[in-house]
């Protein structure tokens, strides 16, 4: 693995939210992680796909039909 693993806090400090937060997200299944002893990591590749997929957005508005002008 070349990328050093990261800790709760600096997974946080990356998203910031809360370690607290960040524990839930591993508990909910939702952040990868790998166990070394007792202690949880991340990887970088992890928090930046759970990134992506929480991202929100549209790339165009969507327009009802009601809304249109017709000719």
């Amino acid at each position: 693995m070349s990328d050093p693993l990261l800790t709760s806090a600096e997974v946080a400090a990356i998203l910031r939210v809360s370690r607290t937060t960040v524990g839930r997200l591993a508990a909910d299944g939702r952040l990868s992680y790998a166990r070394v002893g007792k202690r949880q990591r991340y990887s970088r590749a992890d928090v930046d796909a759970y990134l992506e997929r929480s991202r929100v957005g549209v790339s165009a508005p969507a327009i009802p039909d009601l809304m249109r002008r017709r000719p």
